[in-house]
């Protein structure tokens, strides 16, 4: 095997690659790839800068094995590059913390997908303490959409969030025990309650984003 063979076969395996599959990615049928690792045959230089554009690999490292696999240059323009599409198909949206009939006091912005968006999405509140456990934790952000309805055309076991009296909005899920509207925590130790002019709904979840701690 050739050096230029073993490093072409040594890419296909950190690729995780077979030598079809390599083969595919560059025009190429499996038996070239198979006899350049076996160094029965000469790589073209024009296929190894190819492969090096193809793959972001080092063509100095391709052809002679000097320096690093990895083009340091093009990990970081394709790197750029995903980070600008991945931004593209999301976007901000308020975290309210308290509200009122006209008036949202906001904490922040939450990063969501625009599919979020289109599915009716428009706001989030982040879930405080543990009454939603084990659904929802503490620092969940739960996006929803406005509601001004009384809650019958709300299906029941949906997520909603409810208004106090001084505005502070909870989430709480909406359920039918025995045909009344309840307002239930997920958490057993809290007890339900009913939807009132001081416990409104003013929306209906559409997803949750759960924080991770790693």
């Amino acid at each position: 095997m050739s050096d230029i063979g073993k490093r072409i076969r040594e890419l296909r395996e950190v690729l995780g690659l077979t030598q079809k599959q390599f083969g595919e990615r560059i025009g190429k049928s499996w038996r070239t790839v198979q006899d350049w690792e076996a160094g029965k045959s000469s790589i073209p230089d024009h296929t190894l800068r190819f492969i090096s554009s193809t793959f972001g690999v080092s063509y100095k490292w391709l052809k002679t094995g000097q320096g690093e696999m990895w083009d340091r240059k093009v990990l970081v323009k394709e790197l750029k590059e995903k980070t600008e599409e991945i931004l593209e198909s999301f976007t901000q949206i308020p975290v309210v913390r308290r509200s009122w009939v006209g008036y949202m006091e906001v904490a922040g912005f939450g990063l969501v997908s625009k599919e979020t968006i289109l599915k009716g999405g428009q706001l989030a509140v982040q879930v405080k303490g543990d009454s939603m456990e084990p659904s929802l934790r503490n620092g969940d952000l739960v996006v929803f959409k406005l509601y001004t309805g009384d809650g019958s055309d709300v299906p029941s076991g949906k997520i909603v969030i409810v208004r106090d009296r001084n505005g502070e909005l909870l989430v709480r899920r909406l359920v039918r025990i025995e045909g009344v509207m309840m307002l239930v925590p997920d958490n057993p130790k809290y007890p339900p309650m009913q939807p009132s002019a001081d416990l409104q709904i003013v929306g209906v979840a559409v997803e949750a984003i759960k924080r991770v701690e790693l």
